[in-house]
């Protein structure tokens, strides 16, 4: 049995891919990272970590998964599509 890299989707995406994305999504709809965080009542600078995509800095499991899900939702994406599966 060969392991699951971590750092990739099932789908072939890259967390760098993710944090680009969403990055992307914002900027889009003219969105500061405090309208993100009003929103998602999730903290600036932990924004700005899912935007870097520096997930060695943010907590393991269910945590940064909320968190990801929660920016997605608030910039139009799914929420299922920025979450490894």
């Amino acid at each position: 049995m060969v392991a699951r890299d971590p750092t990739i989707w099932t789908d072939g995406r890259t967390p760098s891919q993710i944090g680009e994305a969403l990055w992307r999504a914002r900027s889009r709809m003219d969105l500061s990272l405090e309208d993100i965080a009003r929103v998602t009542k999730i903290g600036v600078p932990t924004l700005r970590t899912i935007e870097e995509s520096d997930f060695e800095r943010m907590p393991p499991g269910h945590v940064t998964a909320a968190a990801v899900s929660a920016y997605a939702s608030a910039v139009g994406l799914p929420r299922k599509w920025a979450v490894r599966t």
